[in-house]
């Protein structure tokens, strides 16, 4: 018997990740991120500025709100902030898949 819980097919105790749907439903995010060599050496920012997609995501989690980003950085717009957490959704789906 297999139930979908959380994006994950369940077997007994064996989980399996399966097609998440919200995935495909993201903005495309390779239109605001960028890896270049010459900034931030190479980590994913982003693109035509020099805030990496991990400044944004260490800002959530210390607890930052989006509003408390956006008035500390005015440089950023709320589509770039979606598009980090895109980005970053969609390397950790790549990685569940190659594991």
């Amino acid at each position: 018997m297999t139930s979908k819980k959380g994006g994950y097919a369940r077997k007994t105790n064996n989980l399996k990740p399966v097609c998440f749907f919200y995935l495909s439903n993201m903005k495309h995010y390779s239109e605001r991120i960028t890896i270049n060599a010459q900034t931030r050496f190479g980590r994913p920012s982003i693109r035509g500025k020099r805030i990496s997609v991990y400044d944004i995501l260490g800002w959530f989690a210390s607890g930052m709100t989006k509003q408390d980003i956006l008035s500390d950085f005015p440089e950023l717009t709320e589509e770039e902030l979606q598009a980090a957490l895109s980005y970053a959704a969609d390397r950790e789906h790549k990685i569940l898949i190659a594991s």
